[in-house]
């Protein structure tokens, strides 16, 4: 139905297959059922109940022993909707399990699938980078022998981020851009049009963002943010937590760029409404989102020169950041609050926070940070 283009069908189809199971009987394909119908409604932002939905299906499955579904059901309840309320780590191995099992009985699209989102979840996760890269290395060789071109693509895009940021070569015009070995940004824009191809577009701008923001190209990190601008709601990635990581690299880089007198109302506008909607995003996921909210609203209070607030958000973030377990977040908040305490000219204090944020930046892989 949605790729027939009857997409207003699905929550329908979805509720009547969950309703007819209730009414004559559990079938194998009522977990299926569950997690797609909560995924439809953490599109609609109703996460609560989402939730609820996504652990029927998979009580209902691990009751019945049903494991023709696994990759299905874990695509669904582990990508989309459980994001938000548990650690992404635990996420992250879920999804291995969706994909491998997958494959062992046979539903290849799937899986496939699942593999694609253990390797968006495990890159934001903060997975340590060698690993992340010998996954996401293991993955492109399963798509390229099923030929799933337009997954390998998202994939490789990913593989180019990681890359540039471990500093291991293979990026061709520095760690800021998303062009080496893997991926070429402005080679794809001219060969694969967005309406065809919306999720690799946005998938690539995202970590062009993110590139962008780590090593200093704010304008390039702004354009590709624009692409995306997830404020306007039409984004794919409305209802996943793409859209909050989104933000807060566009909220970041507004930042950077309102510095310049000349476009500090420009950007401002940008700045409060990127806050206002991780806020939104921070109730929804405490746990993977409160580290994100806290650093942005740092940044600000630092422009509007609230220095002791801005101390307790920066403390708040590196805490919340160390709870979740995302070691680059986790770097950048450190590293953050110690270009604070150089601007403050508290020299011992930033030097330890940048410090940190080394060792952070080393645990996690992250040559090129550390050299940058």
């Amino acid at each position: 139905l949605s790729l027939s283009g009857k997409k207003h069908l699905c929550p329908l189809i979805c509720f009547k297959s969950v309703q007819f199971n209730i009414k004559h009987g559990i079938l194998s394909g009522m977990p299926i059922s569950l997690a797609t119908y909560g995924f439809l409604l953490s599109r609609f932002g109703m996460l609560t109940e989402a939730t609820s939905y996504c652990e029927m299906a998979n009580a209902v499955r691990e009751d019945l022993g049903i494991v023709e579904t696994i990759a299905s059901v874990n695509m669904a309840v582990y990508g989309i909707v459980f994001p938000f309320s548990k650690p992404l780590r635990e996420c992250e191995k879920q999804l291995h399990h969706g994909y491998t099992a997958g494959f062992e009985v046979g539903d290849v699209a799937n899986s496939l699938r699942c593999a694609s989102l253990h390797r968006y979840i495990s890159f934001f996760s903060g997975q340590p980078l060698p690993k992340f890269l010998k996954g996401v290395e293991k993955v492109s060789k399963l798509m390229k022998e099923y030929n799933s071109n337009s997954t390998l693509l998202v994939n490789l895009v990913y593989q180019q981020a990681a890359v540039n940021f471990s500093g291991s070569g293979g990026a061709s015009t520095g760690p800021a851009y998303l062009n080496g070995d893997f991926c070429d940004y402005n080679k794809i824009e001219q060969q694969f049009q967005e309406k065809t191809h919306s999720i690799l577009h946005e998938q690539m701008n995202l970590m062009q963002t993110i590139l962008a923001y780590h090593f200093a190209h704010y304008d390039t990190g702004w354009k590709s943010s624009e692409k995306i601008h997830v404020c306007g709601g039409g984004s794919i990635f409305k209802g996943f937590i793409f859209q909050y990581i989104h933000i807060f690299y566009r909220g970041l880089t507004a930042i950077a760029l309102s510095r310049n007198e000349n476009d500090k109302r420009k950007y401002a506008a940008a700045v409060k409404d990127c806050i206002k909607v991780l806020k939104i995003g921070r109730k929804k996921s405490p746990l993977n989102l409160s580290h994100q909210s806290y650093l942005l609203e740092a940044e600000l209070a630092v422009t509007k020169k609230r220095y002791a607030f801005a101390e307790r958000l920066f403390m708040l973030s590196i805490e919340h950041a160390a709870s979740a377990g995302i070691l680059h977040e986790h770097a950048l908040a450190h590293e953050r609050f110690g270009f604070y305490y150089m601007m403050r000219n508290n020299h011992e204090a930033a030097y330890e926070q940048i410090r940190v944020a080394r060792d952070l930046y080393a645990k996690w892989g992250s040559k090129a940070k550390i050299d940058f």
